[in-house]
């Protein structure tokens, strides 16, 4: 049936209005989706910057104990190097905790996985805490099981930040008594081994109408919204629990002390029959003088042979002058950055047909996904955080190797 005039026009009215209102809501929505990417962008901006301008300082100081510890220092100097030292790894682990927890509001936070000694790591560890809890005078141990294996692939940094956090609340909250942590393998499926960590106090307990605050939510989104306490908070613990492929757990009772026990699953790393490759000659590029020099002493200590280059601009002018086994390229830089002076390294090598292509690691205070993505878009073959121990570099140079 043919429509009136009437009705056709009150139809064309509805349809144009209609269009109207759709070019309106995709106008907002355009709008709401730039805002959010420009938010985005700032918050990566934000962490990137933060990062960079505290890691690298700190870099200075941790890196300087290291050289003073291989000294011949009387014992009171001796000891003052080490409280340094010691402060200045707590002031690191304070300063990853908040940097954390903006990494993980803003889904940018990644893992290091590294071929590390288990022992090693918590002989550190045992290190520290026994000096805290004789402070207090607390007896403290840790126990290991017998299955227990030396070397394990995963991320020790994280096992340690949580490790760490528990501890530190172990002692905080016990006036007498004892704290110990039991570190065993509960679980093996092939080459996977499942970790369990249990850290138990004889403190002042956990009330049971305070459970429910322990943790607001198994996902960050139940994290608080105050850095100062998510930057210490037992939910950042349990989170980095979930990403190492654990889980948390607690047990307490009032006035008799409280047991946290967490897990992680790690891999045992592949053996290798060939030795790694010998990484003799590098390049060292770094901006920051005083980073530079002293990275420059510790890689020369372990007998290495360094050039170094200020900038990627002298970077790339060295490399097409002199073959190098591996480049430790600071990220950002005046002049030329690390990553547009990777990207000219690895077309000089594509033009030139080189093979093998040298090794480029990033040697940067940022850490997150977004700087991981652009390290490997530009052709870096990896990463190493600042700040970071070179009395290590060797080891780390065989994980690389063995991968």
């Amino acid at each position: 049936m043919l429509k009136s005039p009437k009705d056709s026009s009150g139809a064309n009215h509805l349809k144009e209005v209609r269009t109207e209102n759709l070019l309106q809501f995709n106008s907002q929505a355009e709008k709401i989706s730039t805002e959010t990417h420009l938010k985005s962008d700032l918050n990566f901006d934000f962490l990137a910057n933060l990062s960079h301008d505290y890691k690298t300082p700190l870099n200075s100081i941790l890196s300087s104990t290291t050289l003073l510890k291989n000294k011949l220092l009387d014992t009171e100097s001796k000891a003052l190097v080490e409280i340094i030292e010691r402060k200045g790894n707590y002031l690191f682990n304070l300063m990853n905790n908040t940097l954390d927890y903006y990494s993980l509001l803003s889904n940018q936070f990644s893992l290091d996985f590294l071929e590390f000694n288990l022992l090693q790591e918590l002989g550190e560890i045992q290190t520290i805490f026994s000096e805290k809890a004789a402070d207090k005078e607390l007896d403290f141990s840790i126990e290991f099981g017998k299955r227990l294996p030396t070397k394990l692939y995963g991320d020790p940094a994280r096992l340690k930040q949580i490790l760490v956090h528990l501890l530190d609340n172990a002692i905080k909250y016990t006036a007498s008594g004892k704290i110990s942590v039991r570190v065993e393998v509960i679980t093996t499926l092939h080459d996977i081994h499942t970790i369990q960590f249990r850290v138990a106090d004889t403190g002042i307990g956990i009330k049971k109408t305070e459970y429910d605050k322990i943790w607001p939510s198994a996902s960050v989104r139940g994290l608080t919204k105050k850095p100062q306490e998510a930057g210490h908070g037992l939910s950042m613990s349990r989170e980095l629990c979930h990403l190492l492929g654990g889980e948390m757990d607690f047990i307490s009772r009032e006035g008799g002390g409280t047991t946290f026990s967490f897990s992680v699953k790690m891999k045992e790393p592949l053996q290798i029959d060939k030795k790694p490759q010998d990484f003799k000659h590098l390049l060292l590029v770094e901006d920051d003088l005083i980073n530079q020099r002293l990275t420059l002493m510790i890689l020369e200590n372990q007998g290495y042979s360094v050039e170094v280059a200020n900038n990627g601009l002298v970077a790339v002018e060295k490399f097409k002058s002199s073959p190098f086994d591996l480049i430790l390229m600071d990220v950002q830089m005046p002049v030329m950055n690390g990553l547009e002076a990777t990207r000219e390294i690895r077309r000089i090598e594509n033009t030139l047909g080189s093979s093998p292509r040298v090794m480029i690691y990033a040697l940067t205070a940022n850490a997150q996904i977004q700087d991981r993505k652009n390290c490997v878009d530009v052709g870096m073959d990896g990463f190493i955080n600042k700040p970071f121990n070179m009395e290590k570099l060797p080891h780390l140079i065989h994980t690389w190797e063995s991968a």
